[in-house]
């Protein structure tokens, strides 16, 4: 994670819940994610991995701004924690870190609608980047 977790004065910000700083910018893509894809499934297995893989990080997005918008942090950590996995697998690095970010910060709900928008811009940008890359 390129985040940090700080604290504000004495230790805990709102609610007594740990502060997360800010990801850091990260490459949309790790392409020697993608490459050892390439290499050691082939074009096709990845090209059907990616296309699940836009699938399922669809669904995670959107539930995690449906849990957000409920206040229901419990869910909002867990789509984000799948959402942060199936990233990392296929090289989607911005979208793990934001959804790792998610994860992190999902004890306070003002952080969390903050990153709504940050993560469905990321998953929109990675899903065309990504399947430019591997669905020619």
């Amino acid at each position: 994670l390129n985040g940090t977790t700080s604290t504000q004065s004495m230790g805990q910000g709102r609610k007594g819940a740990p502060v997360v700083s800010e990801p850091g910018p990260s490459a949309l893509l790790d392409e020697t994610v993608i490459a050892s894809l390439l290499q050691w499934l082939g074009a096709t297995d990845v090209h059907e991995l990616v296309i699940e893989f836009q699938l399922e990080s669809a669904r995670s997005v959107e539930q995690i701004k449906m849990a957000a918008a409920a206040e229901d942090m419990t869910a909002v950590g867990e789509a984000a924690h799948a959402l942060a996995g199936m990233s990392s697998n296929v090289g989607a690095a911005r979208l793990a870190d934001i959804a790792r970010h998610i994860a992190m910060a999902c004890r306070d709900i003002e952080d969390v609608r903050k990153k709504v928008s940050t993560v469905d811009l990321a998953w929109r940008e990675t899903r065309d980047q990504i399947g430019s890359i591997v669905l020619r």
